[in-house]
């Protein structure tokens, strides 16, 4: 039994050492885990539906072609022209990301007038133009003076206009288009900015009976007359229009020699901000307009611009000495017949 004492003391004293180990193991907790707080998403901004659209190029003509190389293709010495804010055609051209471009000769007189339109917004129009496959320019001209129409597909882009060469100046101006095209396809690598959809805008096959102008503008004798379209400006200028949706009605009176005409463009609101920042632009109340503004077009006239919050009516009048507010009740009478589908 002596020999026993020993033995039962030593595993007493390692079962207690087993023990302690035992119960420092259990003391040890598990690393806390990190909490992932989930993050909030930014609002999304939700884009200005008055937003000037991106131009080809920047909007800048110098960059399409230089006057040297206009020069150089219509046989005489140009100067480039700008287009006013209140022009519905150049709206319609960049309402499309376009630009439109003109170039005087040294009398004032129009020389070549170009538009360049990313062909993704007119591809239709172009095809069926032929452009896509070169087709050669319409010349209609004489042995004093060259004129040629004509549209090129250029890579991204659609490039169209007219070319006059200067008068006994012997250019030719089939080559004097080539010339330019060429000059045109040396920068074309640029990427065209892509069409934008603008919802809200109005359809685009309003026709002029949409509105009653007579009973707008209390004048029972107004007649509708034709609008303002341009009488020659080469394939691209009338794509646009189409593309657009633009649309020019005119309204005359025999009795009070009172005219005005009246254009729409679904989706060019953004318009109206371009106008307001011209100098001498007056803030002009329409009814049932978000924006609106009058613009001096001469010594004696204004046009007035207005939109809904999406799309651009221009009121201009046909005789001088009208006043923006005279304007205004025909512009909301437009706005409402809209509004109304």
């Amino acid at each position: 039994m002596a020999r026993t004492l020993p033995a039962l003391a030593l595993s007493a004293a390692l079962v207690t050492l087993l023990s302690g180990c035992v119960s420092v193991a259990t003391a040890e907790t598990e690393p806390p885990t990190p909490s992932i707080v989930a993050e909030t998403p930014e609002p999304t901004a939700e884009p200005d539906p008055l937003a000037p659209p991106a131009l080809v190029f920047d909007g800048n003509c110098s960059t399409v072609l230089t006057d040297a190389e206009v020069s150089a293709a219509s046989g005489g010495p140009v100067v480039s022209r700008a287009d006013g804010p209140v022009d519905g055609v150049t709206i319609a051209v960049q309402q499309l990301g376009g630009i439109r471009c003109a170039w005087d000769d040294d009398a004032g007189l129009p020389q070549v007038w170009i538009t360049v339109i990313p062909h993704a917004a007119v591809a239709d129009a172009a095809a069926a133009s032929g452009a896509d496959e070169g087709s050669a320019p319409t010349c209609y001209g004489d042995d004093v003076q060259g004129r040629c129409s004509f549209g090129r597909t250029v890579g991204e882009y659609w490039i169209a206009g007219v070319l006059y060469t200067a008068v006994d100046s012997g250019a030719d101006a089939v080559e004097g288009i080539d010339a330019l095209v060429d000059a045109f396809d040396a920068r074309s690598d640029r990427p065209a900015p892509a069409p934008v959809t603008r919802p809200g805008a109005w359809p685009a096959d309003q026709d002029c009976a949409f509105l009653d102008a007579a009973a707008a503008l209390g004048q029972p004798d107004l007649e509708a007359t034709d609008g303002h379209h341009p009488a020659e400006a080469g394939p691209g200028v009338y794509a646009a229009l189409r593309a657009t949706g633009y649309r020019s009605c005119g309204w005359w009176s025999a009795s009070s020699s009172f005219g005005l005409g009246l254009t729409t463009i679904p989706g060019a609101g953004w318009a109206v901000r371009t106008a307001a920042a011209e100098s001498g632009a007056i803030a002009t109340p329409v009814d049932g307009a978000g924006e609106s503004v009058a613009v001096a077009t001469s010594e004696e006239s204004w046009a007035l611009l207005a939109t809904d919050g999406v799309n651009l009516v221009i009121a201009t009048p046909y005789n001088r000495g009208i006043e923006p507010e005279e304007l205004a009740p025909a512009v909301a009478a437009a706005i409402a017949a809209h509004a109304q589908g």
